[in-house]
């Protein structure tokens, strides 16, 4: 059996990315998985939630894997890899272009990257997001009285994700979507549908109370009620409608939603460098 070797990084939503991927594979394609931990030894802003998800295979030595290497020694990296793990190393390219994956189908491979874009998993989809949605389920660790459905609410997720995005690094990709982009998305909720109760998702609660004062019929869902991830995005997907930011965080909420009509509005522009390639929605998502 050929084996993919996937390397898992950054916070929750790109590992989801990641972990699909490598699940196609071995759903399609009929590789085992081997999941690479390693770049979670240094990284102290996100833990590695994914590995909760249970992997067939034990992850990957620290000596084998591409964390081991600065980025600067990519060609020797690339040599090394392929060398002692037998296999294709695929780097995804830093603007995040496509890579058609499928054309290396018939050697062992090693994927080292972020992967946001639905054709790299679209042909189990279903699975993917079945399994994805039992593990959030299995991992939640709290009830909610929030989504208590007594006045028949509609729920509207609204994901205001500032933390790490303020810093120098994150401003230059990512940016910061302005006010004026919620504005939009809630006025236009409200034309479609009636009774909202708006849920915001926030990792900056004081920051967040201000921006949406305006704003009524809300509730803020923060770090105060629940810590952890998995239990938040759960919280997320169990929304009717939602406003996302320009996180794969919220993206994944809105992904797996089983609402069949939900409406999605997103960010449409992703990254404020037009460096970067922008991240893949589902055709119905509403771009503003």
């Amino acid at each position: 059996m050929k084996k993919l070797i996937i390397k898992f990084s950054g916070g929750f939503g790109n590992q989801l990315f990641q972990y699909s991927v490598a699940k196609n594979f071995e759903l399609n394609k009929k590789f085992k998985i081997i999941p690479d931990f390693n770049f979670f030894r240094n990284y102290k802003l996100h833990k590695n939630y994914i590995q909760k998800i249970g992997f067939k295979e034990e992850s990957l030595k620290f000596y084998l894997s591409s964390s081991f290497f600065p980025d600067r020694s990519l060609p020797y990296t690339k040599y090394y890899l392929e060398f002692f793990n037998f296999c294709k190393f695929i780097k995804e390219k830093e603007n995040m272009e496509y890579i058609h994956l499928e054309n290396h189908d018939l050697n062992n491979l090693y994927l080292d990257g972020y992967w946001q874009n639905l054709n790299y998993f679209s042909d189990k989809t279903k699975i993917i997001k079945k399994n994805i949605t039992k593990f959030l389920y299995k991992y939640k660790k709290k009830k909610s009285h929030i989504f208590d459905q007594t006045h028949k609410n509609n729920f509207v997720m609204i994901h205001f994700r500032l933390k790490d995005y303020k810093n120098k690094e994150n401003i230059n990709k990512h940016g910061l979507l302005k006010k004026n982009y919620y504005l939009k998305a809630i006025n236009l909720i409200n034309t479609f549908k009636k009774k909202n109760k708006y849920i915001i998702f926030t990792d900056e609660l004081d920051i967040a109370k201000k921006k949406f004062s305006f704003l009524k019929n809300k509730i803020f869902f923060d770090k105060k009620f629940v810590s952890d991830p998995i239990t938040t995005m759960y919280y997320m997907t169990i929304c009717d409608d939602f406003i996302i930011s320009n996180s794969t965080f919220s993206w994944w909420a809105a992904y797996l939603s089983k609402n069949q009509n939900k409406i999605v509005i997103c960010p449409n522009k992703w990254f404020v460098s037009n460096k970067y390639k922008r991240i893949s929605y589902e055709k119905k998502w509403i771009k503003i």
